[in-house]
């Protein structure tokens, strides 16, 4: 095993011990709200701890965007802060992620929702979420994205285009993946261990 991949078990694994010391928590927001910390914190350390990372809402005009778990920003972003909530402008948006402890049928429906909206205050903005675990099957997930079994090659081969999701990285130890829009479709990638694929999204 080559020492790179070494390294990215090791943060793989650690996120996934973070995931569960904090089930001990009876809470749910308490839960949700420490995940998504101890993620941040995670990535500066790993990227850089200048990336510039807000939880809030996306703004233009007069259109504002839900809450957003992770908005990464440019260097040159305008953050306007007001105790914990942030409103930040979307031109200042390079890429989002929502958070999710379970990955369901209703988070991605919902995401499919504040994608669209995202994708018209600014095209540019990638959006994507990060799953620790995964509540639907795998099947049904990937014939969204347009994937479908074929059962005689024992794998998922692409069909159709789904919306604006730019990706899905699930850490699931149990079934991990990273479905990514390549430029015209999307790419289903399931190579171990799936978290290396993070690091770079959030870098380019």
């Amino acid at each position: 095993m080559e020492i790179i991949d070494e390294i990215n078990y090791y943060d793989e694994r650690m996120l996934r011990l973070q995931f569960e010391a904090s089930e001990y928590f009876s809470h749910n927001l308490t839960k949700g709200e420490v995940r998504e910390d101890f993620l941040k914190d995670y990535i500066r350390k790993k990227i850089g701890k200048d990336i510039k990372i807000f939880k809030g809402q996306i703004i233009k005009e007069t259109e504002e965007s839900s809450q957003i778990d992770m908005i990464f920003c440019s260097d040159d972003a305008i953050i306007n802060k007001y105790g914990q909530h942030c409103l930040i402008e979307s031109k200042y948006c390079d890429k989002v992620f929502e958070v999710k402890s379970k990955l369901n049928r209703e988070d991605l429906n919902k995401l499919a929702k504040v994608s669209k909206k995202l994708k018209i205050m600014n095209s540019n903005i990638k959006i994507g979420l990060f799953t620790y675990r995964l509540g639907i099957k795998a099947t049904n997930l990937f014939k969204s994205f347009g994937y479908i079994y074929d059962c005689d090659l024992e794998t998922y081969l692409y069909k159709e285009d789904y919306k604006d999701i730019d990706y899905i990285l699930c850490i699931d130890e149990e079934y991990e993946f990273l479905i990514k829009w390549e430029g015209n479709k999307y790419i289903l990638y399931r190579d171990k261990p799936i978290i290396k694929y993070l690091w770079n999204i959030i870098k380019n």
